[in-house]
Formats: structure tokens, C-alpha cells, sequence
């Protein structure tokens, strides 16, 4: 028998008998009926046996459903569950009787009666204990002593279980505040003395930021603020013996709040007047970059709500009364120390146009400062700038500083030059920077006295300018003649260059001569035959107005006595001292003029030394021939 795979049947061949007896035919077999392969379903007893049970979908499905329910049981019975929390105070409290706070969460339906407390085992009375709706306790405490206590609460039938809560803790009761003590900065104070723009207890701020040092207990913390609101407040821990906080005012009268506030919650609180000024003062100045006055003649005006004061600086040195007060407002209350009744505003808009007006230091007839030296400083001010002596020919370097009566300060700072004339003669003084006929004569009077070649003096004598040459030549000279060589010419260098004196004791004659030229004659009185005149080359080595004769180490003056300045003063009004005892002078004598009748000096009458006095300086030569 062949089983044929392809068609799926069984085919049969007969086979024969080969015995001889009558046999009966054999039928063949049904072919039983197989299914496709792939259509062949399993049967349920396979798919029952062989699967396990977790996989069956019936099974997980239950099994999810019950874990949900278990776990939504646990966690609703965990959040119905009563809590007791404790709100305050947990540790510190700064209240001498005490608030206790406490929640208790999901209460369900408990009240005050519920609830019992002790503090240090003392029971609290039930009128003290609360409990609101949301389950929120207060318990009020009684007036407990500084120090640490201990409180214990318990609450019964609380939530859907009615659990019994209870819970206990310590805190400490504090109600000292923290000892405090600010200092400010010395340098802060104001003015002592001055009460009219600083009120008594008031400190002046004209620094920023402000340094405050505060002095308290350890872990407090310090805050420093001011009463302007708006202002910045800062904020810093208490550590060691002083601890120090800058902050940054407003401008202007306030109060500096300093607050120290330890960890209960106690505050210290110290308050302090100040007064903000670090701005300076308004300042106001016409000062043109080439000035032809030497005494500058400069209007400037200032203001300051504080009070204002100038002072001037020529090359960084200050020039001492060269301000002149033409007019001035005073703070209200202040002393009257006006010059002229004032006439300006505080904000000196009407100062600040004064000074751009060239005439205005002459129109009230009255220039002078009227103000004492205790008098406050002028809120406002019109004011003068006047060097007494001039300022020399040259460049300068003008300094003008307003301060106010608290500190603060304004500079204006500028460079000028000043060419007041164009004769060496009437120069007060000449430095690098003037030019000019006066210096072309400079420059002559060096090359005469060979204080420099023209070659090196060259550059500047084609620019008219006194440069470095001019100043290095003038420095020569200075050294050779042993004036202070600082090569700047003064009058001092001025006159030993280009004047000098020729008394001629023949003609009875003073000449003064300027750079060679005659500047002017006059007729004086020179020694008598027993005491003569000496001759030769001398400098002028004194000079004094008003002088007072003293009786010279001589037989003809021992019993003289010392004549002050005055009508009988043997010695006129002004001396000019060229050797030791001998000098030109006055006389009270004028009808010895032409003769020889003096013991020595050269007299000359009060006008012509007088005026002689005004063109000469230190240093001026001066040569006594006899004829």
C-alpha cells in the first residue's frame, strides 16, 4: 500500500493468492478523511491544560480590579487618617504669653472639650483652649517666665477611627530685646560750632556709602533704612562685637533707622537726625583763558543751601585774601553779614548771571566783606577775585574750591594766561607762557648780562615767547646773582636785570636807569666830607614803608634816642637799605637836598622816594660814583 502525499490517498494494489482453494475477494479499507494542516483547530482539552491560569484574561482582569480596590481602601483610609501638627511657637517665641497653635487634620467632629493641655505640668483652663471647624487649636498660654518650657497636648476622638492624639515640646520664651549701640563715622560729624545749617543732634553725611557700625548680641539680625520713603534698606547677621552695614542715603534731613531684631523676634531700634550733602557747592566762574588785568579782577559766584566759602589757588598755592564779598544771602535765622543787604536768591540764579557781569564788583559802592570770622558762610553769594600783588606775565594754573559748611566740596580748575602789559619795567613778574614786547626786552636784558647766547635764546626771542630757553637762561642768572633760582622772573630778577641806580655824588643826583634807557632824575643829598658816602656797586637788600629810625653804633648818635614812624622821623616814609647802616631815604629835612650834609645815606625828599620805591625791588643795583 502507497500513501501518495500529494493527493492525500492511499492507493492499493491486489495482490494475487497463489493458493489454488476458492478464496473470498478482499474489499478494500475506507481512507479515513484528514483536514488541511492549517485549518486544524486544537481541541479544548489541549488548550485548557497547556495555558497557565495568570494568563487567562478573565483572571487578570479580576485580579487588577481587586489590587485597585485594595490599594484605594489603604490610601483613603491613610488620608482620613487624623494628624496632630503643631504650628507654634515650635522653638522661640519673643511673646511672654504665648499663642500655642496646633491642626488637627481630618478633626472630623471634635470641640474644645475634646482637648486638654499642660504647660511644665500645669493643666491650661479650658476657657484658653479653641478649636474652629477646619480643626485649627489655639491654645492660649499664661504669662510665662523667660526661660524654656515644655507643653503637652492631647485630643480625644478625633477623625472616623475617634483616635486619641497627643503630642509634646519644648520652646523658650524670650522677651528681652537685644542690647544695641550705633556708631557713625567721626569724620560724618558736622562743623562743631556750626548750628545754622546743622541742628543741634544732627550728624552731617557728606560720604557715601554711609559705614554704620552696629554693637549687639550675636545671631540678632540688624537692619539700617532711612525715614525717605523709597530709600534702600540693608540688611546684615549680628557677628562678634560690631558688625558693620553700608548703605547709600538720599540727599537731604532725614532720619537713619538702625533695627536689631534677635531670633524671638524682640527689636531694638535707634534713630539718628542726619543731614546728606555730598553734592558741593554751585560755583560759577568767568575765568577767560587770557586775562590782561594781573590782579584778575575775576566775578564768580556761589550758592549752597548749607552755606558757601571760596578760596583760591594760583599754581597750587593759595592766595590768601583774594576774595571779596559783593553781595550775599543768608540762610533764615542766620546773623545779617551782608555787605550790601543781599539781593540774590538761594538757588543763585541771579548770583550765577552776576557773574558774567564785568561791572558788577563796583555797583554797590561798597566791596569790602562786611562778615566776621564767626559769622556762617552765605547761602548765596557774589563774590570778586582779586590778587593783591598781581599775578606775573605767563601761564597759570587757576584753582577755585567752594566748600560748604559741611565739607563737600567744588572744584573749577583752569589753565590762563596773563599778559597784563607790554613794558618789562611795569611787569609785576614773568613765567613760561608771556609773550610780548615786555619779554623781548627780557630776552635783551639775559643777552646783556650774558645769562645766555642769542643762539640758545634764539627760538623764543623770533616767537616773542618766554619758553624753556628764556626760563633756563633766567635760572643762570638767578644762580649767578644768588637770587632763589626757580626760573620764573620776579621783580627781584626783573630789577637786577634791567634797573639800576646811579647816585652821582658830584652832581648830587639819583638816576634810575631801565634796561640802558633813563627812566627818570631826581636831586638827593649824599654824605658830608667827615662822613661820606661810600662808593662802589651795591643792591637795593631792604625795603620798608613807614620805617623807624633806630641811632646806628656811631659817636655822632649815642645819645639819640629811637624815633617811631611820623613827622619827625629823620628817615622820611620809606627806606631802601643798600649797605649795612647806609640806604636811600626820606627827609624831614628837604632843604639838604643838592648838598652834602647827610652822615652817609642819600636823602631824597618824600614824593621822589616815594615814587623811586614803587619802580624798584630787591636786588635792584645800584652804583655810587663820585663823578
Amino acid at each position: 500500500m502507497v500513501f501518495d502525499d500529494l493527493a492525500g490517498t492511499y492507493h492499493a494494489d491486489i495482490v494475487r493468492p497463489t493458493l489454488t482453494k476458492t478464496r473470498r475477494p478482499v474489499r478494500p479499507l475506507p481512507m479515513p478523511e484528514f483536514p488541511e494542516p492549517s485549518a486544524r483547530p486544537r481541541r479544548a482539552s489541549e488548550r485548557d491544560v497547556k495555558r497557565p491560569l495568570l494568563r487567562r484574561p478573565g483572571v487578570v482582569i479580576g485580579g487588577a480590579i481587586t489590587l485597585v480596590l485594595i490599594v484605594g481602601a489603604v490610601v483613603a483610609a491613610w488620608l482620613t487618617n487624623p494628624v496632630l501638627d503643631l504650628r507654634g511657637p515650635r522653638t522661640l517665641t519673643a511673646a511672654a504669653a504665648p499663642e500655642l497653635r496646633l491642626d488637627v487634620r481630618h478633626p472630623a467632629s471634635i470641640s474644645a472639650d475634646d482637648i486638654s493641655a499642660t504647660i511644665d505640668g500645669e493643666a491650661v483652663d479650658a476657657p484658653a483652649i479653641d478649636i474652629d471647624g477646619s480643626g485649627r487649636i489655639a491654645i492660649q498660654a499664661p504669662k510665662l517666665a523667660d526661660g524654656e518650657h515644655t507643653a503637652r497636648v492631647t485630643v480625644r476622638g478625633a477623625g472616623l477611627t475617634q483616635r486619641t492624639l497627643r503630642t509634646s515640646w519644648s520652646f523658650t520664651v524670650d522677651t528681652v530685646a537685644p542690647a544695641t549701640r550705633v556708631a557713625l563715622p567721626a569724620a560724618g560729624k558736622a562743623p562743631v560750632g556750626d548750628t545754622t545749617y546743622v541742628p543741634a543732634g544732627t550728624i552731617a553725611v557728606t560720604k557715601q556709602p554711609l559705614r554704620v557700625q552696629v554693637a549687639t548680641e550675636d545671631g540678632a539680625s540688624i537692619s539700617v533704612s532711612s525715614t525717605v520713603a523709597g530709600s534702600p534698606r540693608e540688611q546684615a547677621d549680628a557677628t562678634g562685637p560690631r558688625t558693620a552695614v553700608s548703605i547709600t542715603l538720599p540727599e537731604g534731613a532725614q532720619e537713619l533707622i538702625v533695627r536689631s531684631s534677635d531670633p524671638a523676634g524682640n527689636t531694638t531700634e535707634r534713630r539718628q537726625k542726619v543731614i546728606v550733602d555730598t553734592t558741593g557747592p554751585k560755583l560759577t566762574a568767568v575765568v577767560p583763558t587770557l586775562v590782561r588785568d594781573a590782579a584778575l579782577n575775576l566775578p564768580v559766584a556761589i550758592s549752597d543751601l548749607h552755606g558757601a566759602t571760596l578760596q583760591v589757588r594760583m599754581n597750587g598755592v593759595e592766595i590768601e585774601n583774594a576774595v571779596t564779598i559783593v553781595s550775599r544771602t543768608d540762610a533764615p535765622g542766620a546773623a545779617d553779614a551782608s555787605s550790601d543787604g543781599g539781593g540774590t536768591t538761594a538757588d543763585g540764579a541771579e548770583a550765577a548771571e552776576a557773574a558774567g557781569d564785568d561791572d558788577s564788583a563796583t555797583d554797590d559802592g561798597d566791596d569790602a566783606d562786611a562778615s566776621s570770622d564767626d559769622a556762617p558762610a552765605p547761602i548765596a553769594a557774589r563774590v570778586r577775585v582779586v590778587l593783591e600783588e598781581g599775578a606775573f606775565e605767563g601761564r597759570h594754573t587757576l584753582e577755585l574750591i567752594a566748600t560748604d559748611s559741611l565739607g563737600s566740596k567744588t572744584v573749577q580748575k583752569q589753565m590762563l594766561v596773563v599778559n597784563s602789559t607790554e613794558s618789562l619795567s611795569a611787569a609785576t613778574g614773568l613765567r613760561v607762557g608771556a609773550r610780548g614786547a615786555d619779554v623781548t626786552a627780557l630776552h635783551k636784558a639775559l643777552l646783556e648780562q650774558k645769562a645766555g647766547t642769542k643762539a640758545q635764546l634764539l627760538e623764543d626771542i623770533q616767537a616773542k615767547t618766554y619758553g624753556a630757553a628764556t626760563r633756563a637762561a633766567v635760572k643762570s642768572y638767578q644762580s649767578r646773582e644768588g637770587i632763589d633760582s626757580d626760573g620764573v622772573a620776579g621783580a627781584t630778577t626783573i630789577s637786577a636785570l634791567t634797573l639800576r641806580i646811579v647816585v652821582n655824588l658830584s652832581t648830587h643826583q639819583l638816576t634810575l636807569f631801565s634796561s640802558g634807557d633813563v627812566v627818570k632824575t631826581w636831586g638827593v643829598a649824599v654824605g658830608a666830607p667827615e662822613f661820606p658816602t661810600p662808593t662802589g656797586d651795591f643792591e637795593i637788600q631792604s625795603m620798608q614803608k613807614n620805617p623807624t629810625w633806630t641811632p646806628p653804633d656811631s659817636e655822632w648818635a649815642k645819645d639819640a634816642e629811637v624815633i617811631p614812624p611820623g613827622p619827625d622821623n629823620p628817615l622820611g616814609t620809606r627806606w631802601m637799605g643798600i649797605d649795612g647802616t647806609v640806604g636811600i631815604h626820606g627827609t624831614n629835612n628837604a632843604a639838604s637836598i643838592g648838598y652834602s650834609q647827610s652822615h652817609g645815606c642819600i636823602r631824597m625828599r618824600i614824593p621822589d622816594v616815594e615814587e623811586l620805591f614803587e619802580l624798584v625791588a630787591h636786588g635792584t643795583k645800584v652804583s655810587v660814583v663820585a663823578a
